[in-house]
């Protein structure tokens, strides 16, 4: 759907100001869990294993943590009229990760991608007579070299995912993509919660629902409701290196080189594998 050509810089650890205005798409099960306190968007490079951090942590890992909030990221604009702020780049694989505004008026020829795009909905509708709708709080996929759109736009803002070097090859009247296939949308509303011990034994208390699998190219994509615990509860590390984006509540993250972080809705994160640090939801 998206063609990326800027180039985007790696930033460096820290809270980064306030939240982004307005809302954030709704939270699925929200009028109905009590207690929920943070939802957030993860993405994960392995499986989404955790488990007790070291005592003492090797400092080189300090540098890799990235919080920012995705309101200060300077905004560039893409592919005829849709509007980008780039949050992170992996500089090895491609993968990317950004915050997308597709203003009204805006439409995008039938085209294809060489590598998996993944969004999710935060406000706003896109539509396609060949993909369908997709609203606020949903998820959708196009897999890689599968043919998309033409797209239209309510005016929609979306987390977006690209899980490799992004290049769009659109389509003429009739010509079809080298895959056979169809994008799909997952509205996590039809999902059960898990517990999130189920996926990961870090003792991080909280629920999960898989959004997507991983594969060997692709991130693995969750969404995750955290609630409160003791603040002294160990650091754990996951196996993986993981993002996250606040969709709702507030986010606390500490880590033993830079103190606690309160993240609210429209701050993103990033861990590399094996980041002493501790999850849970904040009182708002």
């Amino acid at each position: 759907m998206l063609h990326r050509t800027v180039a985007v810089p790696i930033l460096a650890a820290g809270l980064l100001g306030a939240a982004l205005p307005g809302g954030m798409g709704r939270t699925p099960d929200a009028a109905t869990s009590k207690g929920v306190e943070a939802t957030i968007l993860l993405m994960a490079d392995g499986p989404l294993t955790a488990g007790p951090a070291p005592s003492t942590p090797p400092l080189d890992l300090a540098a890799g943590e990235v919080v920012m909030n995705a309101a200060l990221v300077p905004e560039t604009t893409i592919q005829g009229g849709l509007h980008m702020r780039p949050l992170y780049a992996d500089p090895e694989r491609g993968r990317s990760t950004s915050l997308v505004e597709w203003p009204t008026g805006v439409s995008l020829r039938r085209h294809w991608h060489p590598v998996t795009e993944r969004l999710w909905m935060i406000d706003g509708t896109i539509a396609s007579p060949t993909d369908g709708q997709v609203g606020p709080g949903t998820f959708w996929e196009a897999p890689a070299r599968v043919a998309m759109g033409p797209f239209t736009s309510t005016g929609s803002e979306f987390v977006f995912l690209g899980e490799g070097t992004f290049e769009t090859r659109y389509l003429d009247a009739g010509g079809r993509a080298p895959r056979a296939g169809a994008s799909f949308t997952v509205d996590p509303d039809t999902m059960p919660w898990r517990p999130l011990a189920d996926v990961e034994e870090a003792g991080i208390d909280g629920a999960v629902k898989l959004l997507s699998p991983g594969t060997r190219s692709d991130r693995s994509i969750y969404l995750v409701r955290l609630t409160r615990q003791a603040t002294s509860a160990p650091y754990a590390g996951f196996g993986a290196n993981v993002e996250g984006y606040v969709l709702s509540g507030s986010l606390r993250l500490s880590d033993p080189y830079h103190g606690v972080h309160v993240l609210a809705p429209g701050f993103y994160f990033r861990l590399p594998a094996g980041f002493p640090a501790r999850l849970s939801a904040a009182a708002r």
